[in-house]
């Protein structure tokens, strides 16, 4: 898994600021974080299999905390 500091010099190289003039880190980072919500949020829809775990919830159970939405049979 790539960290958050390559993943914005990466951004810096696709947009050309790797002396970094136009952009502050903090900005790039919160755009990456943006990206991965919307990219996350997407995959979790479209049900990927990265991104669905199976679990047994006891009727009437706690969830997990990171939990998103029911797939599949319940």
């Amino acid at each position: 898994m790539a960290l958050m500091s390559d993943l914005v010099t990466r951004v810096r190289i696709l947009i050309n600021d790797q002396s970094k003039i136009e952009y502050l880190d903090t900005e790039l980072l919160a755009y990456v974080n943006d990206a991965i919500g919307y990219l996350s949020t997407y995959l979790i829809t479209a049900k990927d299999p990265e991104m669905v775990s199976e679990i047994n919830v006891a009727e009437n159970g706690t969830v997990p905390t990171n939990f998103c939405s029911f797939s599949g049979s319940y």
